[in-house]
């Protein structure tokens, strides 16, 4: 089973209906197949950073904008009521009623919905007897939702053409109705976090997180245990909370926050922070343990072999390669002597000191 490859630019901090909806309807035409339905909705669900039923990675290469997993858990299939997650995914069980004017009065947009073709009693999936689809809106009755019924692409319509394919005498064999639970999220969600596939954000609130991001523009919070964040490529904005965390913005214009505790910035390349494209370190405090880790680039590179900068502090560059300087919240170092700088990173209100350097 195979859907095109997803738009995620409606994905936003933390998670609501209102996201799920909005990354839903910016998917509308997408190819999929005739028995992908449940993975269109947990692709959205997942985007979102919630994923629905199934906590395991159901992307290609890890890429959330790729859903291409046959072995994903149906929802609501039998032997499976609560979900392989059932501890806490974020998704309450709201209604399994089969009758169709109840599920009509009880779904709300946003709701994902698992429903059974009356005479289906082993609730199976084969022959197009089971379907689960988004509901994207309920107006006087009239409910519209969103998967692939059409077998081709993902698309919106009625309620009532699976009402009339799965329905007899105003009875399905089944139907579960699956509700984000804003309490949950509440609770377990930092809402300074955009989904992206993250998911099950449990293993935020326990801290220790290792977390690397991919190649656009990435925003990521740690909990309070000793965090490890990588931005990669992309605008990123990192940040650590409490603990001693290690933050890494990659390539790109990064925001980068280290929070609570004594944390490393680590910078692996002379490219990941450059004029015009420079890093920002919000709230480094070198006096409270906070480090900047510059031991993996060569500062001159006119020489053989990894070179140390020469720190020069507050005074102007003078055509000398491996210069480094700081100045008015500036750091910069000019690695071939042509008197301008090759790397910056921007540390607003901040005291820089050699010894706050890891050179080694």
């Amino acid at each position: 089973m195979t859907i095109g490859t997803l738009n995620l630019t409606s994905a936003k901090v933390g998670v609501s209906a209102t996201e799920l909806l909005a990354i839903a309807r910016s998917n509308l035409g997408v190819a999929c197949g005739p028995e992908d339905c449940a993975l269109v909705a947990w692709g959205f669900s997942n985007a979102a950073g919630l994923p629905f039923f199934d906590l395991g990675d159901h992307t290609r290469g890890g890429d959330p904008r790729r859903i291409d997993d046959d072995l994903l858990a149906v929802p609501h299939s039998r032997g499976l009521r609560a979900g392989p997650n059932a501890s806490g995914d974020g998704w309450s069980l709201v209604s399994d009623s089969n009758s169709v004017s109840t599920l009509k009065d009880v779904v709300r947009a946003g709701d994902i919905v698992r429903v059974y073709k009356f005479g289906n009693a082993a609730e199976t999936s084969e022959g197009a007897a089971g379907h689960t689809f988004l509901v994207e809106s309920v107006s006087n009755g009239k409910v519209t939702v969103i998967d692939n019924w059409n077998g081709r692409t993902i698309a919106a319509h009625s309620l009532d053409d699976i009402v009339a394919a799965f329905a007899r005498n105003g009875k399905f064999q089944s139907a579960f109705v699956s509700r984000i639970d804003d309490g949950w999220v509440r609770e377990n969600v930092p809402n300074t976090i955009q989904g992206l596939a993250e998911g099950d954000w449990r293993g935020l609130a326990l801290g220790g997180e290792t977390w690397a991001g991919a190649s656009g523009a990435d925003v990521k919070a740690g909990g309070a245990g000793d965090d490890s964040l990588s931005g990669r490529g992309g605008d990123d904005r990192l940040s650590g909370g409490g603990g001693r965390d290690t933050l890494n913005g990659g390539a790109g214009r990064d925001t980068l926050d280290g929070g609570a505790g004594g944390d490393v910035f680590h910078f692996d390349r002379i490219g990941d922070s450059r004029p015009g494209a420079r890093d920002t370190m919000q709230g480094f405090d070198g006096a409270a343990g906070d480090r900047l880790d510059l031991s993996d680039i060569d500062w001159n590179s006119t020489r053989s072999g990894s070179q140390d900068a020469t720190w020069i502090g507050a005074q102007a560059f003078h055509h000398r390669a491996g210069e480094m300087r700081f100045d008015n919240g500036v750091l910069q170092a000019d690695v071939d002597g042509d008197g301008r700088a090759d790397f910056e990173v921007y540390l607003p209100g901040a005291s820089l000191r050699t010894t706050y350097i890891l050179w080694d």
